[in-house]
Order: C-alpha cells, then structure tokens, then sequence
C-alpha cells in the first residue's frame, strides 16, 4: 500500500509463519504533524500482526534529545511513544550547524522484548546515518553455513604456489603403500581446505582491518565534530569517508566481475543460478508445523526435525530379506538373460579393464550421505511429511565416481550399440 505521492510504503506478509507488517514513510519539510496523522490513521487500518515502523520523519521529535542544540526550529510532535536508545544523531545540517535525530524505528511495546539489538551507524556517503534493528523469532531456524572457494584465491600466484606445494608434499609423505587409499584422499580434502581458508582469512583480516580502522577514525572525526563544528574536521572526515568509499569499491568491483561472470557461464543452464532463483521461495516453503507418525502436530523447530527424520528414516530403511536357498540365484538368471538377448560381447581384456575397482575397500559413510531437501506438492498437506516431495543432494564424490565409470564405458559404447541406435550415443549420427 503506497500514496499518490510516494511518501510511504505498507507491506504486510508472513515470516516464519508469523504476520509481520513493515511501513517505511519519508514526511515532507513542512506540516510533518499534519501528514503523521492522516498516514497513522491508514497505518492502523492496514496494520496486522507485528508493525515494524521506520522513516525519516523530518522533525525531531523531542528536541532536547534530539538536536544538538538543544531545540529545533519545528515543534515537537508528541503523538508517538517511544523509548530512546541512543544518544546519537542521524542527520547533520550545514546550513543550520546542527546535528539532529530525524529518523527514528518503532515497535509495540508488546513485541520489544523481540528487538534483539538496534544501532546509528555512521554516515559513510549519505547524508543520513543508518538505522539497522534486528528482531528475533522462537521459530527461527539457525542456518548452517557451508565452506565454499572463493575463485579469486587460485587467481593469486602465492595462494597456487603454496597449494601446490602442499599437495607435493601430502603426496610424497602419503605413499598408497602406506596409507589406505581411501584414507588418503578423504584426508587431502580436508588438508588443502585449511590451507585455502587460512589464506581466505589471512586476507579478509587485512582489509577488515582497514575498514574498521576508517570506521573507527570516521566516528572519533564525526563526534568531534558534533561537538566543535571545526571546518579543519570537517575536511578530515569528508577525506576519511572518501577512502573508505575507495576501499570498499574495490570489493564491489569483484563482487561485480563474480555476477557478470556466474551469469555468463550459468545463465543457460540449469545448476546454481536456477537455484538461487528458486530459493527466493524458501520462506514461502518455510515449514512451520508437521505432524508425526502417530498424528501429534508439532510446532517448535527441533521436534519438526525429529518427526521428519522418523519419517524418513522408516521410508529408506531396507527390510531384511529372508536369506535364500541359493544367494547367487539372481546374478544367474541375470547372466542367462543377458546372454539370450546380447549379440555383441566384449572381448575378455576389455571386461577385465571395465570391472577393474576404482580403489579397494568400501566408500566412505559421508561419500554414501545425503542430504534430503523437501518441496511441498502442489494441492498437498503441508502437515504432514507425505505432502512433499523429497530430493537427495548426493556428495560430489559420487559424481566423480560416475564419470570415470562413464569414461571407461565410452569406448566400448560403439561395440555394444547397434548402428541403428545412434541417438543414444554422444558422438553418434543423428536419425
């Protein structure tokens, strides 16, 4: 909901189950008081669930706490209630030489015990500071981050020096006579992991500490002069805030380079980018109550994850088979079957390669995970764990696996299909 003018915006939905309206409004110079009361009166109407008030309103509202100077050349305004924060300020104005606090947040007081930390920034390269709240849900789920390479880092001669001297070294000091295969290769991964996220740090540290070092000298610069209104500081600050400008542009420039560049290579395919798109839907998918097997709804995040899990668990759970008289019945009829219906065979060094083992033992546990993802169906009961469909995101292992197994099959795939068949073959003849 908006007005002719553009001086507000209402939005109301749904988070985490919970409705929630934001309203953002920008009061004009003049008659702040007049326009508060009409665009109250629609917000109380339009107004469901939480409100989550904010703007600049143009007037300091108590001009003893809110202005520098102690007064403001507007009277204050004592038609909202709230609960000062902070001493601090959010506009400066150099025609008048005060500071003043004309963007302000606002809460039922009911939902307060909600608000979890609110702040001013400092006024980096606008001419208003920033106002940031975090509010907080029983519901909220905790996401879990996953480590993923940053690509820049292969791009620094350093960073591929030393991981490539690291795996020379992993190696030679891991000979497969003396290390389990599989052993070694799960351990690698983890090795070279460390050595790329200690250079990620290494290098994220250093230009966190430039920001926060001009941050730092931006706010000591901007207190002192709100209290002395120096000229000299004045021209300090704007210098400081100009390389602080310069040193976080070069982060949205590669920031830039990493769009353009995932949009060139993943525009026309259906990988990640789709996916990022489809996640914009997560909240809608968001699941806030599951009932479990006995038909008990839960509510609380833990106890849904349990139910799911449960559920699950018994679905890809294998029945134990009733052993059989003979265990190598089924390979047999398999055998006769395929040699009834094949004409073509393999020659026996060509099988012998093909059913070589990629490497002896057994996979490891987290190679055979995976981890369920769950889409609601169309029309289903989101109440329960059979109205959505589950997918697998199997390890990449797997994939690798998958490949080497295709690329030695490949080969043998002209011997094996008939030339009328053409299409199931990549490099074969179209019909």
């Amino acid at each position: 909901m908006t007005d002719n003018l553009g001086r507000y915006v209402f939005v109301r939905g749904k988070i985490l189950d919970e409705t929630y309206t934001f309203a953002n409004i920008y009061a004009p110079n003049t008659q702040q008081d007049r326009f508060l009361r009409d665009t109250l009166r629609a917000l109380h109407d339009f107004t469901t669930g939480c409100l989550v008030l904010g703007g600049d309103f143009n007037i300091a509202l108590h001009p003893t706490m809110d202005a520098s100077r102690g007064h403001s050349s507007t009277p204050p305004l004592h038609c909202l209630k709230f609960v000062n924060f902070s001493t601090n300020y959010t506009f400066y104005s150099t025609p008048n030489e005060c500071y003043t606090r004309i963007d302000y947040f606002f809460l039922p007081y009911y939902y307060l015990p909600r608000l979890w930390d609110s702040a001013i920034g400092g006024t980096m390269w606008s001419d208003h500071a920033p106002l940031t709240i975090q509010l907080t849900s029983p519901l909220h789920i905790p996401k879990t981050t996953t480590w993923r390479l940053h690509e820049n880092l292969l791009s620094n001669p350093q960073v591929a020096q030393d991981v490539q001297q690291a795996l020379t070294i992993y190696f030679t000091e891991n000979l497969p006579q003396d290390t389990f295969p599989l052993l070694t290769w799960e351990a690698h991964k983890c090795v070279m992991r460390g050595i790329l996220i200690s250079h990620s740090s290494a290098l994220k540290k250093a230009r966190d500490h430039t920001i926060r070092e001009l941050t730092a000298k931006i706010g000591t610069l901007t207190q002192a002069h709100k209290q002395t209104l120096d000229y000299t500081l004045l021209g300090e600050l704007t210098a400081a805030r100009e390389e602080l400008a310069w040193t976080l542009r070069q982060s949205y420039t590669r920031a830039l380079q990493r769009t353009k560049s995932f949009f060139y290579t993943e525009g026309d395919k259906c990988s990640r980018l789709l996916a990022r798109m489809i996640n914009k839907k997560r909240s809608m998918t968001y699941i806030a109550r599951m009932r479990d097997t006995a038909g008990q709804l839960h509510h609380m995040p833990d106890q849904i994850a349990t139910a799911v899990t449960r559920f699950y668990t018994d679905l890809y759970a294998i029945p134990p088979h009733a052993p059989r008289a003979d265990p190598n019945m089924g390979l047999t009829r398999m055998n006769a079957y395929l040699t009834k219906y094949t004409k073509t065979k393999l020659s026996s060094d060509a099988a012998e390669a093909l059913e070589a083992p990629l490497m002896e033992g057994e996979l490891a546990l987290q190679t055979l995970a995976a981890n369920i993802v769950l889409l609601p169906k169309e029309g289903g009961d989101t109440e329960r764990c059979t109205g959505y469909r589950p997918i697998s995101l199997l390890n990449c292992d797997l994939r690798l696996f998958a490949k080497i197994l295709a690329t030695r099959l490949n080969p043998h795939i002209p011997d094996l299909i008939s030339p009328d068949q053409p299409g199931t073959i990549r490099s074969g003849p179209s019909p």
